[in-house]
């Protein structure tokens, strides 16, 4: 009687199966592709977070909100901000009279074939110091 060495026949293989490998090259290009189309969109974001943050802390609450929101349109340029038109910011007064600046915009991003993301993103800031203790 001979004594197979070694794993034979087909439950003892091992190995990466060419399916295998396709579905794993199929989920990593698709990640790939949705990371590059979706990381811009949050980096735009980030970018006017940032700018409506800044904005808000170094204008006086006295300026005019036409001045605020020109402004703030200029940070856009400077900061390659694309898809926030002057209709989607509000500049307003609270009870304090302190300034509050909001921006709520959309994005629609085409992903592939009939397939789109679409986001919603809204931030704001205010004038009003927050005290420490």
């Amino acid at each position: 009687m001979q004594q197979v060495v070694g794993m034979t026949g087909p439950m003892g293989e091992r190995g990466a199966t060419l399916i295998g490998l396709l579905f794993w090259a199929v989920l990593l290009v698709l990640v790939a592709v949705l990371t590059a189309k979706i990381f811009p969109v949050y980096y735009e974001y980030w970018s006017v977070i940032t700018a409506v943050r800044s904005q808000a802390q170094s204008t006086d609450s006295v300026a005019s909100d036409k001045d605020v929101r020109d402004s703030l349109l200029k940070r856009f340029e400077v900061a390659d901000v694309d898809h926030v038109e002057p209709e989607d910011i509000q500049v307003e007064r609270d009870s304090e009279n302190n300034l509050v600046i909001r921006v709520n915009y959309g994005r629609k991003v085409k992903l592939f074939g009939n397939m789109s993301a679409c986001f919603d993103f809204s931030t704001q800031a205010s004038t009003r110091q927050v005290d420490g203790t």
